[in-house]
């Protein structure tokens, strides 16, 4: 009988992969470890590890067709696939420091369990592994699960931006969605994205082939009621968006619940993706929405995060939008400057992503140089990131940062102790600590610089 606790870590960084064999050697597993997708491959085929803990982008990948495999440059996304071809019951965790939605799409479409963005909490990633081999249990249990994953549409990439830790959750939660059939429930604030969300589900489903219906609810029970008798004919077999379904009166509700029990009767299977700016579970205690309908509508439920609650994906939104607005104005404008940022960082966004977009649209329309200055801004902008509440809440979050609620070291944290100790132990000679770390000096210089470690003694 094999060793059903073994875990396999692959990185082609020398460094990550002695932190984490040490940080899992401590606990009950038995730890293998990869430096590049052809050892992960053959140590998967001779010792059979339970879970793969893999990073997403090495130096070199799997090529995989009918006959053979062979070596490319790229991600792990092929030693996923291989290892999922050679034995469907491995379960492979992705980790990566590119949090984007297509890395979501992708793992999760090709079988993998789980995905984590560096960088991450040593706590979080003990969890997930642990959750890794549950699901291995469950797997053994279940051949059929693999079936699913396989029989999965293509997926494909939407263009919701960020990677900071809740954009990450919320692809994984559209990527399931996509997944499925069941009606979805999408809660944000307005301007968040929850269409674009939405249209992301749907366009990466098994009914991307069929063109879904928008429907932006109206006012007045009588008009929702005939608006929705035209929507449910133009929508037919296909997925309908309702925007906004708070709006919808408890009348209405039960007409729309009716007509699709009996569509379904004639064998018709509407799908619902209903979005919310609000939530509706007080409304459902205080009788103004129907609470079959609201069980009708939540069997998969998400929440967009506001703009302010999530300011890591500011870079990235910015720069996204900037080069959209360019190309539309057909200016050349570069990036936004430091002190402009700031002001960005302090503003609360209360229209959150459309707002941001909107304003980038502006500020690139009225630019006068190939850089954003502070004088480029709105003033609306100017005078409310100016507002004393904001610039407290905005010192406080540069001055605590993300790390200050951590409890247990990130990697990032533990790799810098390390590689200092290491410096230490040698006297801070170079080569002597690149040979004990496993690494050249051109990358111990590029770990230094990046960890702000001084070289020369100190």
């Amino acid at each position: 009988m094999g060793d059903s606790r073994k875990l396999l870590i692959v990185d082609d960084d020398e460094v990550t992969r002695k932190l984490l064999l040490e940080v899992f050697s401590r606990q009950k597993y038995t730890v293998l470890t990869a430096s590049s997708a052809a050892e992960a491959i053959e140590l998967v085929r001779m010792q059979a590890p339970s879970v793969v803990l893999s990073d997403i982008r090495m130096a070199d990948s799997l090529v995989v067709d009918s006959c053979s495999v062979g070596l490319a440059g790229g991600d792990g996304i092929s030693l996923l696939k291989q290892i999922k071809s050679f034995d469907s019951n491995v379960v492979v965790i992705l980790m990566t420091g590119f949090g984007s939605m297509d890395g979501a799409l992708e793992a999760l479409q090709f079988g993998a369990f789980d995905y984590i963005s560096k960088p991450f909490k040593i706590d979080d990633v003990r969890n997930l592994v642990s959750r890794g081999f549950q699901h291995r249990d469950a797997l053994v249990s279940d051949s059929q699960r693999s079936k699913v994953l396989a029989e999965a549409p293509q997926m494909k990439p939407g263009v919701l931006i960020g990677k900071s830790a809740k954009s990450v959750e919320l692809y994984k939660a559209i990527a399931r969605a996509a997944l499925s059939e069941a009606n979805v429930l999408i809660l944000g604030e307005s301007g968040t994205g929850k269409i674009q969300a939405a249209k992301t589900i749907h366009e990466n489903s098994f009914r991307k082939n069929s063109k879904a219906v928008r429907w932006l609810i109206p006012e007045g029970e009588l008009r929702q009621i005939e608006e929705w008798d035209v929507v449910k004919v133009q929508a037919k077999d296909s997925t309908l968006f309702l925007e906004e379904v708070n709006r919808l009166m408890p009348a209405a509700q039960a007409r729309i619940m009716s007509s699709l029990s009996e569509s379904r009767e004639l064998g018709l299977k509407l799908r619902l993706i209903c979005t919310s700016n609000e939530e509706l579970e007080p409304r459902v205690k205080d009788g103004t929405f129907r609470e079959d309908f609201y069980y009708f509508i939540n069997v998969i439920k998400m929440s967009i995060p506001p703009l302010r609650e999530r300011l890591e994906d500011l870079p990235d939104l910015v720069g996204h939008f900037l080069a959209l607005a360019s190309e539309r104005n057909q200016k050349l404008v570069s990036h936004v400057s430091d002190e402009a940022f700031r002001i960005f960082r302090r503003y609360q966004w209360p229209g959150n992503v459309r707002e941001l977009e909107k304003t980038m649209e502006s500020v690139v329309a009225m630019a006068r140089a190939q850089i954003i200055y502070p004088e480029d801004l709105p003033t609306e902008l100017l005078k409310n990131s100016n507002n004393p509440s904001h610039v407290v809440n905005a010192a406080m979050m540069e001055a605590v940062g993300p790390s200050a609620v951590v409890e247990s070291p990130s990697l990032e944290d533990m790799e810098k102790g390390h590689i200092l100790r290491v410096l230490q132990d040698v006297g801070f000679n170079k080569s002597k600590a690149a040979e004990v770390l496993g690494i050249d000096r051109a990358t111990l210089y590029r770990k230094a610089s990046r960890y702000g470690i001084d070289l020369k003694n100190k």
